[in-house]
């Protein structure tokens, strides 16, 4: 028999089809706060986090059909799918547990973000169990919280997971055709993401930023209709207008894919749960190129920094503009005061499939001048 417990109860983790519905009995019925839900390691599953007294929950949601959410459900339907522990010192409690004869599987214990272990449910009474080390040593704080401050690469002192940071960098895409129409989006997602982004630089500290959050079915369908017109502006333009691409260009091969998902879009925008419109204060069409890119300097990184939040999440958007050509007009739908510029528009849902990859773009060295316009390095 162990000397002290091996550790303390974090959370149980529940396998469900649908995590909005599983709220309902967990938030209505047995009064637990919801905390956040976002997108779980490797993009197969989502999982919303709540708190029922000091006890936690985590609810799991497939999103890949052959993930091992997905699996589980096949298999054994809804219920517990683990029970997590928070271990100290896990790299030797592990070899204390397999001493023992317990059968330990799927072991990261070289990972600073997050060591864990798993004992197979064939040792556990047929549950599986999920070990993690809270580091330096075991407190009262969740080790999920622990993983949003938790140290993940080190070097002179600044912390930084350039592998997951660079991912997400570069799988930011514009998302139309597989956002998920049918899905709602929580408002409390969409809040978290505008506070996130609210942390974006602003000139001369002026905070003036403002996002415009459209879940009104009806003004949904009207600011779509603008948005139909500005496209529809937009593509009968004369050719000579239109971009032109030379041989092997990688752009001309993607133009095609992207009018399509983008008449996709066009049917479908009244559909989606909700629309963001980023904003900020004053007016600069007839100003100096100076006051304008000071203005849209203060609301474009915060836009991003929205999308970016979305994506880390499990959600995802497309950046557009072509409302803005009937931009008074959509400033009336929404009464958005007259000194007010609409800067982007953004379409949000949760997006289908597991996860996206970079894009083919031209050489960025072709495009960076050193020194000197056209000079290279």
């Amino acid at each position: 028999m162990a000397e002290e417990p091996i550790g303390r109860l974090d959370h149980v983790a529940f396998a469900v089809h649908s995590i909005d519905q599983a709220r309902t009995f967990f938030e209505g019925a047995l009064g637990a706060t919801f905390r956040y839900v976002t997108q779980g390691r490797g993009g197969g599953f989502r999982y919303a986090v709540l708190d029922l007294a000091s006890f936690t929950i985590e609810l799991l949601e497939p999103l890949d059909p052959n993930g091992f959410v997905a699996t589980f459900l096949e298999r054994h339907g809804e219920g517990v799918h683990h029970i997590t522990l928070q271990v100290p010192e896990l790299v030797e409690k592990v070899a204390f547990l397999e001493g023992k004869g317990l059968r330990i599987v799927d072991k990261r214990l070289k990972d600073s973000r997050l060591i864990e272990a798993f004992i197979s449910p064939k040792s556990a009474c047929g549950v599986l169990f999920q070990l993690a080390e809270t580091c330096p040593a075991l407190d009262n704080e969740p080790y999920w919280k622990k993983l949003e401050t938790q140290p993940i690469y080190q070097e002179g002192g600044w912390t930084m997971d350039l592998a997951t940071v660079d991912h997400l960098l570069t799988t930011t895409r514009s998302v139309r055709k597989r956002l998920d129409l049918t899905r709602p989006v929580e408002p409390e997602v969409i809040e978290k993401c505008i506070e996130i982004a609210f942390q974006a630089p602003t000139g001369g500290n002026a905070q003036n930023w403002h996002f415009v959050v459209v879940t009104d079915p009806q003004k949904k369908a009207a600011i779509a209709d603008l948005y139909r017109k500005g496209f529809e502006m937009y593509t009968s333009r004369p050719p000579d207008q239109l971009p032109q691409y030379g041989e092997g260009d990688p752009r001309a091969q993607q133009m095609p894919r992207i009018i399509e998902s983008a008449m996709y879009l066009l049917k479908h925008m009244p559909e989606v749960p909700a629309l963001v419109i980023a904003c900020i204060e004053g007016r600069v069409e007839k100003e100096a190129p100076f006051a304008q890119a000071s203005v849209y300097g203060s609301i474009l990184p915060a836009a991003w920094s929205f999308m970016l939040a979305l994506r880390v999440r499990g959600l995802g958007t497309v950046w557009t503009t072509l409302h803005l050509i009937h931009e008074k007009e959509a400033a009336k739908i929404l009464r958005i005061p007259d000194h007010i510029t609409q800067a982007v528009l953004f379409p949000v849902a949760y997006f289908e499939g597991a996860d996206f990859k970079p894009a083919k773009r031209l050489p960025a060295q072709d495009f960076t001048h050193w020194n000197t316009w056209g000079q290279r390095r």
